[in-house]
Formats: C-alpha cells, structure tokens, sequence
C-alpha cells in the first residue's frame, strides 16, 4: 500500500516538468507569420462576426509585425473600437489610451473627431454612481468640450452636447447627493 503510494508520487513527478514546458496562452495566430493583407481580412471578419477577442488579437499582431504597414493608421482605430466594443472598464481604459495615441499621431486625420468622440465616451462608459467620486465624470465632460473645441464642424457636434447634458445633469444630482449628505 505504501509502495503504490510512492510509486504513484513519483510517476506523478516525473510528468510535472513535462507539463511544465508547455507554452501557456500560445495560439497558431501567435506562432505564425501572416501577411498584412491576410491579418487585416481575419480582422475585418472578426469585426464582422462582432468577435471583439479575435479581432483585438489579430489587430495587436498586425500592427506588431508590420508598424508601418499601409493599413497601420487604419489598424490603430480598429484595435481602439475592438478595445471599446468590448466594454469592461479595463478595457475603456485600454481604448481610451489607444484612441489618444491614434490623436497624437493624426491629428489632422478625417476620423480624429471619431476618435475624441471615443476618448470622452471611454469616460461616459466608466462614470460611477451620484453618490461616487465624480473625477470619470468631470474628464468625460472636458473632452466632450475639447471635441467641440477642436471640431466645431464635426457631425458629431449634436451627440457631443446630448452627453454633455446628461453629463453635467448627473453632476448635479451628485451635488445633490452631496448636500443632503451634510
């Protein structure tokens, strides 16, 4: 009884460092070399089959493998919507940082009003409750502000005050949250 208790232990570690070896969170994607052209048509088709995961992946890798490709600028905008479509609050953070980059970078761009629309609505998506700290409130407000501001004839202008609006609304219900307190 106790030599196949031992016997199993043993067997047990000798396979652990087989284990061991095995590459973790490695898919053929990740091992693979596509050309620009392939990894931008499975990211199209994964935007397409609203399979956000995928798409995050593949975009990461094209812009890794090919950082001045000729889709990298288009890449960068598509990587930031796949991290906003997603939703969570790590990846609002994620995106939000990707469409200031996408910002730095082209500014002078047709889509750069999208993308500040998608800096202050990274923000929107992350406000907390009126009886919260209100900092992810106040900076979605600025950069809607920012938005008018630097795109005055940006099409988004109307969806830019209507969040604006609830914005502010929800600032003072927190003030009002904040004075009945005290």
């Amino acid at each position: 009884n106790v030599r196949r208790v031992a016997a199993t232990c043993i067997c047990v570690l000798m396979l652990l460092p087989a284990g061991a070896c095995k590459k973790k969170g490695k898919n053929a994607l990740d091992e693979q070399r596509f050309s620009e052209e392939v990894l931008w048509d499975r990211a199209d088709k994964a935007i397409a089959d609203d399979d956000q995961k995928d798409a995050i992946r593949t975009l990461k890798l094209l812009l890794d493998q090919y950082p001045t490709g000729k889709r990298v600028k288009e890449a960068h905008l598509r990587y930031a919507d796949a991290l906003y479509l997603k939703g969570s609050d790590a990846n609002l953070i994620k995106a939000q940082a990707k469409y200031l980059s996408y910002l730095s970078f082209y500014p002078e761009d047709e889509k750069a009003d999208f993308a500040q629309l998608r800096v202050a609505l990274c923000n929107y998506g992350r406000r907390g409750r009126s009886d919260r700290d209100q900092a992810v409130t106040r900076d979605a407000i600025n950069e809607l502000e920012k938005l008018l501001q630097s795109y005055p004839k940006t099409g988004y202008a109307d969806d830019a005050r209507g969040y604006l609006r609830e914005l502010k609304d929800e600032l003072a219900g927190h003030e009002h949250v904040v004075a009945r307190f005290y």
